[in-house]
């Protein structure tokens, strides 16, 4: 056992004597990890350590009595001292009370902090190449040269930041979803950061950016396929024994993300019911190599779904030979999986032939959530359809849906 110097003869040590002795029993490794609050609860002289919590800003935080700051003789100590959890408060006591320079011993910064961040997420299969590149790309376009991104990130003020930020918008020369995309990124790194015991708190999300001034976006109307567009494709898609044209026609009947459609199993299918059972993706790693999750984008149930099969999708699965095990993925070409690239393409080639603006696939997405919305469908049903876990993400497509419907048909009930 570890000897107790709180029970030590029962004296009243002074508090440098009892910081003394402190000192003197971890250096000989005599103090148990676990009994640290014992022993800087002694050297405090109070029976429970003054720690506080702030939910609000997710940190802990202990004040140190003078006492302690002016007669332990150890020097310079901080008034507080602050951790983002109550042991990393205390394991900072420790380190204080027994004369460990707590400052100095981490130098990170946010460009070094940056690397691990990418490092990490691209050996992640819940994160897809595109949005690695795109953290690339936003860091190197926003931060990658800033002064505070190469100082300890611990040295950093909320007016650096503020500072920044105001550059980058100045001259309303980028959009607030671009804005929020960039500091995005910094929110995830200054997490980062916090979940490592460099900061006590996440300064970036905690400044307000409202005052910032940004230029307008564009109008999003027309960035989706329209209802007769999308007809006018699936047409003439529907005799194709192309694989890839199928996958189109599936995606606009069902509304998923192309990546649902590539992971789909015939064992998803019910033809009895009539009903898809949306509940893995298949996607890409840097290298294009596909991976398959049993989980969908948000990685949560809400995007474990089951979606009519319309006419249309039956019709189209019913031309595609059935093998023997369900277990296996419906759109395969020479035995591998569709790509998105190649998908893309296809949709090209027949909206330049049908003479239509070519969208991207995930704009077929947006179709199908915006034209549901629009026809009335309560936000609830529209967000179980999607797969959305959140009302937030469906704002985009309430506006949308808004414009195309709501103004158009009521305009002239309100203003004739």
């Amino acid at each position: 056992m570890y000897p107790d110097i709180c029970d030590a003869g029962n004296l009243d040590f002074k508090t440098r004597e009892k910081s003394a002795i402190m000192r003197l029993a971890a250096s000989l490794s005599l103090i148990d990890p676990m009994q640290k609050e014992k022993y800087i609860r002694l050297v405090f002289d109070k029976d429970v350590l003054p720690i506080k919590h702030y939910p609000e800003s997710r940190f802990f935080a202990c004040v140190i009595p003078k006492q302690v700051r002016v007669s332990s003789g150890i020097g310079s100590i901080p008034k507080r001292v602050t951790g983002n959890s109550r042991e990393a408060v205390v394991d900072k006591l420790f380190d204080i009370l027994i004369g460990i320079d707590t400052t100095s011993n981490d130098k990170t910064t946010l460009s070094t902090l940056f690397n691990d961040f990418i490092e990490t997420r691209k050996a992640d299969p819940d994160f897809a190449a595109h949005t690695v590149r795109k953290n690339i790309c936003d860091w190197n376009t926003f931060f990658k040269d800033a002064p505070f991104v190469k100082v300890k990130i611990s040295m950093i003020q909320p007016a650096d930041l503020m500072d920044h930020f105001k550059h980058m918008t100045e001259g309303r020369k980028m959009t607030r979803h671009a804005f929020g995309n960039a500091k995005g990124l910094l929110n995830q790194l200054f997490d980062l950061a916090f979940e490592r015991n460099l900061i006590d708190r996440n300064i970036c999300r905690e400044l307000s950016t409202r005052k910032l001034k940004f230029k307008p976006e564009a109008c999003k109307q027309d960035l989706v396929y329209s209802t007769e567009e999308r007809n006018m494709i699936c047409d003439a898609l529907e005799d194709s024994d192309c694989v890839y044209d199928r996958a189109i026609i599936m995606q606009f009947c069902l509304g998923c993300r192309i990546s649902e459609i590539r992971g789909l199993y015939w064992s998803d299918i019910d033809f009895d019911r009539k009903e898809v059972t949306i509940h893995r993706e298949l996607v890409d790693d840097e290298d294009g190599s596909p991976i398959l999750n049993n989980y969908t984008k948000n990685g949560m149930s809400e995007g474990n779904r089951v979606l009519p099969l319309t006419p249309r999708a039956e019709r189209m699965l019913m031309k595609i030979p059935k093998p023997e095990n369900k277990d296996s993925l419906i759109f395969v070409r020479d035995y591998k999986p569709i790509r998105t690239q190649t998908v893309n393409d296809h949709l090209r080639n027949i909206c330049r032939k049908l003479g239509i603006r070519y969208l991207s696939t995930h704009k077929i997405r947006a179709w199908g959530i915006t034209e549901a919305l629009a026809s009335g469908m309560d936000q609830a049903s529209v967000m179980r359809i999607a797969g959305h876990a959140s009302p937030e993400t469906m704002r985009h497509y309430v506006r949308v849906a808004r414009v195309k419907k709501d103004i158009g048909e009521h305009f002239s009930s309100v203003f004739d």
